[in-house]
């Protein structure tokens, strides 16, 4: 499994969950090893604003941190359960998607932790808009919305789809990798 997302230089970084690593694609083609070590299952990556890539390992249910020369130190262990989707606010906090706890976690950079949202059915992605909402896809097959006070509100029901990733682009279109008819669907 390939999941892919940007990061500071407009380089390109991919979890590959098969072979525990995480490639660097430059935007001139160039390939390299980025980190192979920390990682079992990789799943999820988040850039923070110091440029630290978080991975969210699926199968020993641990967040690890890298910094930019992809040197590596544990960030996270308790309370997950197959981490799958991640996400950094503005702030620094890193948010988790927590597949089998069917919550999404909360940590601050110094990795103190809290449930942020609680009775998500499995959710797989996340993603923030310019104005701080967290988005989530979920395995109920929705993407909820919720606000910088936790306020959940449906913001779209895809009806048999199975939202995995999200990302959204500068002109706040919301992109969502759909698991189940392989497509991608753009949402203004």
């Amino acid at each position: 499994m390939l999941i892919f997302n940007s990061a500071p230089a407009q380089n390109l970084f991919v979890a590959d969950f098969n072979n525990g690593t995480i490639e660097k694609f430059t935007p001139g083609g160039g390939e390299s090893l980025f980190a192979s070590g920390g990682l079992d299952g990789p799943m999820g990556l988040a850039f923070d604003n110091a440029g630290n890539l978080y991975v969210g390992n699926w199968y020993n249910n641990t967040i690890v941190r890298y910094d930019a020369n992809g040197h590596y130190s544990l960030f996270a262990t308790a309370g997950l359960s197959n981490p799958r989707g991640l996400a950094c606010d503005a702030s620094g906090n890193l948010y988790v998607a927590n597949y089998n706890g069917n919550d999404v976690i909360e940590f601050s950079p110094n990795g103190q932790s809290r449930v942020f949202a609680s009775g998500i059915n499995q959710p797989t992605g996340l993603a923030f808009d310019a104005h701080g909402n967290l988005y989530v896809a979920d395995l109920s097959n929705e993407i909820l919305k919720f606000n910088s006070s936790g306020q959940r509100t449906v913001f779209v029901s895809q009806n048999g789809s199975g939202p995995e990733g999200l990302a959204f682009d500068p002109a706040g279109n919301l992109y969502v990798a759909d698991y189940w008819d392989n497509g991608i669907y753009k949402f203004d």
